[in-house]
């Protein structure tokens, strides 16, 4: 059992890359990447399992993030633990450039599972 008053987000980063080459001769570019934010993280009582827990959220939701074709992949390179309701670096520049989000970044739900 956790504690119920401390919840957190887990901010999934991601590769995005492109092929300017052939299916044969790839020429990968990469073209940056997007966050995926898992809402409603509850860490366990023993902190030295948090990053386990984390890695078990995280490869929950890989089916959902990771793609590959001939033409282009995404993959998730990394997370990062936030406050819930933490906006992410995209989201911040827009509140700080546009004073509003027009475009926010994915989020899934853990409690509705993979």
């Amino acid at each position: 059992m956790s504690d119920t008053s401390t919840v957190f987000d887990i901010h999934v980063f991601t590769q995005y890359q492109e092929n300017y080459g052939t299916s044969k001769v790839p020429h990968w570019k990469f073209k940056g990447g997007r966050t995926v934010v898992l809402e409603g993280f509850y860490p366990p009582m023993n902190p030295d399992l948090t990053d386990a827990c984390v890695h078990a959220a995280v490869e929950r939701i890989r089916g959902r993030v990771d793609y590959s074709s001939a033409v282009c992949k995404e993959r998730i390179i990394g997370w990062k633990l936030f406050p819930a309701g933490s906006l992410t670096e995209y989201e911040e520049a827009q509140m700080k450039f546009e004073g509003r989000i027009v475009s926010s970044d994915d989020r899934i739900d853990l409690k509705e599972g993979s």
